[in-house]
Parts: structure tokens; C-alpha cells; sequence
């Protein structure tokens, strides 16, 4: 328990359904993030009831107790994919809210308002959904994500996130596209309000529908919701977040897919969205259908929202550390589909240690009309260092005709590896989840001397200890 005259300055972020959020700049806790604090609503501010004042501080304390029983991996792919509260925060002997980790730095951005002062305001799902007239009279310049293919990536890591809570046994509840937060570089999500989930077990659990996410088998009638019911709001959410424009909060037709995603995957959808609940599919199953319709070097260059009217940078990005001031830069080059689950935590941990300008997090593919090898030459030739992340199917990966990606003259990984090498730059393989070097006699021709660099492992049970070793090596060079 956390005593609330200890949490230092209050930063307020935001207000929602059951009480209002607020960053920690002064707290730090072992092994932690930088940290933001929920209030639950006050009762003598006729916020709440005390009824529901009580319900949502127990809903805290079970969140916090059910993290605390993980194992350190299981906690860790928590924590990636959630805003997962840490501990309870007291006021005077009595709860009064709990403290979790703060988005990081890009999962902002700063607004341009045409009137009102600029803010940094979290990006959250809704705005895949908003009309572009929408957005920019917020001041939020949509064009970062506009692209179907980052918003069917940011989907599907939805729809992942979902699947691992509830081979945790957990239900989420209240799923829509207000309560995930997202970032672009590389592109990934939060799931918000996970104080409000629950156990699977728990038949004292109450949890809310958001207007227009309620799904049928629940209609006049108060039902416990399950796994079931969540992959019904997940659907929902696919089918808005790939339909922007007029209406797109109250769509249900999973016929508006058409030419967005394949028919099987239409058809996974159609079943989620289903009246029996029954027929729906899994969280794992949309998840799946959706990284099928990922093809590959599916992604665009990092691209991140801005204000629409420029200006200065958000605050809250990531400053240098003390006695980071030199310009080394360190590229993150990675296969999605082989270290995806890994990924994310590096590059937040990079840009904590480095700074956001020095480390260049993700280039999966070239937007339609720009030249891949130009732009990939130009962010290789200006980093210090290139980590190549080596899972298990990095070596063998194939296309949609099984041809194996490193044998083709365009696959955009290979032709980062093979200049950083053609260029003299340190390359450095990071090996995840067991993988292997692989042998030179296996690998193309200007690939080849990658097999001679001395690598890093890295693993979700030892991750803090594999990290602290790469940053101390990462430092020595570009320091």
C-alpha cells in the first residue's frame, strides 16, 4: 500500500467513468515505469455512491492482488499489453485508488486545437473511427493512421492482447475502442481500465456495456459477461476501426469488411458478431485471422501522430538521459510475425534509455510510392548500431508461394541486415525465445558475415537482466 503524500505531484491525464487519472513525475517504485495514479470517484463529491465507491476500489485491490500472484514472465506479458494497476494507494487509512504504469512517451500526442490551449492527450482506438473533420478539429492530424494496414496490425494486437487475458482466466468487460491505447513506432496497443476486469470465476462480478457495445444475448436483462462477450465487443471493434466515417460508432455489419479483409476472416467475424453466443469464436481465433490478412512487410515506415499545426515536441517525449548527448542511433530491425511479443518491451525500454530521436523502432515496409531501398539506406546509414532480432523462424521464414524471405532480393529485413553490414556499422543479433546464430552456410551471400557476430539472448523469464546487459554494451557504443 501507497500512502497518497507519497505520490508527490499530481499530472492530470484524464477523467473517466470511475474516477479521474493523474501522472506521477516525483514516484518511482524498484523495477518500474514511470508511474500514473486512478482516484476513484469521492462519494462527498457526489461522484458515486458509496455502494459503487466501494465496488470499484475492491475491483482495484483484486487487480492488484491477481498480478501480484503471477510469475515474474507472466507478469511482464501483462504489463505489455496493459496498464495493469502495481499497488493500492490509502488517504488517511482508507483506499482511496491505485497507482499503474503510465503510458509511455508515444502513446501521446499534443493537440492543435483551432481554439483552446494545445495538450498532450493519450491516442486511443476511437480515433480509427472519427471522421477526419473530427480529428482535425481536435487538432489530432489523422494521416498517421489512416493507412488500413497499421489499423489492421493495431487490431490485431487488440484481439492478442484479449486472447492473453483470457488464457489468464480474465474478463474484461467493458471492451471498446475508447479503453485501448495505441502507438505507432512500433505499432502496438494498451488495453486501459483494467482495474474494472475480472475473474472468469467470480460470480459477484459487475461489469458495464459502453453505449452501442452491448451484445444481444445480454438485452433487457442483466447477464455476467464472459469470454464470450468480450469477443462479441472485439468484433465490434474491428468492424469500426477498419470503417471510419459517418455512423462508423454503431456498425455491426461484418459485410463492410469487404475488400478489407478476406473472406475467411469476414466470416470469423461474422460469427463473433453472432446472436448465439455459442457460435462466436475464440479471441485467438480473430486474432489469427487477422494476421493472415497481414501481408508480408505489411507495414509502413514509423510514422507518428503529430498537431496538425507542428510546433514544439510533446513533453512527454522521452528527453536524453544525463550524458546522452552524443548523436549515436540505434536501428531496431525485426521480422513481425517471429518477434512480435518482444519487440514492443525492447523499443520502449530503448527509447526510456536512449531517447526517443536515437532509436529508430520500426521499418517493416515502404508506403505505396516511396523508394524502400533509399529510405532503409538512409536510416541505416544513420545509426551506430543495428540490433537484429532473431527468433526461432527468422532463418526460414517464407512467403505466400513458400519461398523462403531471405532469398528475396526485396524482403525489406534482409536488405536492412545486408547494408548495415555492406556499410561497416555494428550489427548486433539479439536471439529470442531460444533461437540459434544462423550458420553462414545458411545464409545468403552478403548476409553471411552476420553469422560471425557475437550475439545477446533475450527472454520474457529474464528480460530486465538480458535488457540491463544490451543497454551497457548499447551505451559503450553510441555514447
Amino acid at each position: 500500500m501507497i500512502h497518497k503524500k507519497d505520490l508527490g505531484r499530481l499530472d492530470f491525464i484524464a477523467k473517466g467513468a470511475d474516477g479521474s487519472v493523474y501522472a506521477l513525475p516525483d514516484l518511482r517504485l524498484p523495477g518500474c515505469p514511470p508511474l500514473a495514479y486512478k482516484e476513484a470517484g469521492q462519494p462527498a463529491l457526489r461522484e458515486f455512491s458509496l455502494p459503487d465507491w466501494k465496488r470499484v476500489l475492491d475491483a482495484m485491490a483484486r487487480a492488484v492482488a491477481f498480478r501480484s500472484g503471477l510469475s515474474p514472465s507472466d507478469r511482464d506479458d501483462l504489463d505489455e499489453c496493459t496498464t495493469w494497476p502495481i499497488d493500492m494507494v490509502d488517504d488517511g487509512g482508507l483506499p482511496c485508488g491505485s497507482v499503474m504504469p503510465l503510458l509511455p512517451p508515444d502513446f501521446f500526442v499534443r493537440t492543435n486545437p483551432a481554439s483552446g490551449p494545445r495538450k498532450d492527450i493519450p491516442l486511443d482506438l476511437s480515433w480509427l473511427s472519427a471522421k477526419d473533420s473530427q480529428a482535425r478539429a481536435a487538432g489530432v492530424d489523422p494521416t498517421a493512421f489512416r493507412d488500413q494496414r497499421i489499423r489492421v496490425v493495431l487490431l490485431a494486437e487488440l484481439a492478442r492482447a484479449l486472447w492473453r487475458l483470457h488464457e489468464h482466466g480474465i474478463v474484461y468487460g467493458d471492451l471498446n475502442l475508447r479503453n485501448v491505447a495505441f502507438a505507432l513506432g512500433p505499432p502496438r496497443i494498451k488495453l486501459l481500465d483494467c482495474d474494472a476486469t475480472a475473474l472468469l470465476t467470480d460470480p459477484t462480478r459487475r461489469q458495464l456495456h459502453s453505449p452501442f457495445f452491448s451484445p444481444p444475448d445480454t438485452a433487457g436483462r442483466w447477464k455476467l459477461q464472459d469470454d464470450r462477450t468480450d469477443v462479441y465487443k472485439l468484433a465490434l471493434c474491428v468492424i469500426r476501426g477498419l470503417n471510419p466515417g459517418p455512423g462508423a460508432t454503431q456498425h455491426r455489419d461484418p459485410t463492410s469488411l469487404v475488400g478489407k479483409l478476406d473472406p475467411p476472416a469476414i466470416e470469423v467475424v461474422r460469427r463473433a458478431v453472432d446472436v448465439d453466443p455459442l457460435r462466436r469464436p475464440t479471441a485467438r481465433e480473430l486474432f489469427e485471422c487477422l494476421e493472415w490478412n497481414l501481408p508480408a512487410n505489411a507495414l509502413p515506415p514509423e510514422r507518428r501522430p503529430t498537431s496538425t499545426g507542428g510546433g514544439a515536441p510533446s513533453r512527454r517525449e522521452a528527453p536524453n538521459p544525463p550524458g546522452n548527448g552524443a548523436s549515436g542511433k540505434v536501428f531496431l530491425s525485426y521480422r513481425r510475425a517471429d518477434t512480435r511479443h518482444l519487440v514492443g518491451r525492447l523499443a520502449d525500454r530503448l527509447v526510456e534509455r536512449f531517447g526517443e530521436d536515437r532509436v529508430f523502432c520500426d521499418v517493416d515496409s515502404i508506403a505505396a510510392g516511396e523508394d524502400f531501398a533509399e529510405v532503409v539506406e538512409r536510416e541505416v546509414n544513420a545509426c551506430t548500431v543495428l540490433l537484429a532480432v532473431i527468433g526461432p523462424g527468422w532463418l526460414d521464414a517464407a512467403d505466400g508461394q513458400r519461398r523462403r524471405r531471405l532469398d528475396d532480393g526485396d524482403d525489406l529485413v534482409a536488405f536492412e541486415v545486408r547494408t548495415a553490414l555492406a556499410r561497416g556499422i555494428r550489427v548486433i543479433p539479439v536471439l529470442v525465445d531460444g533461437a540459434s546464430m544462423p550458420p553462414a552456410d545458411r545464409l545468403p551471400a552478403g548476409l553471411a558475415p552476420l553469422a560471425g557476430r557475437n550475439a545477446v539472448t533475450m527472454t520474457h523469464e529474464s528480460f530486465r537482466s538480458d535488457f540491463h546487459r544490451l543497454a551497457t554494451r548499447l551505451a559503450e557504443l553510441v555514447d
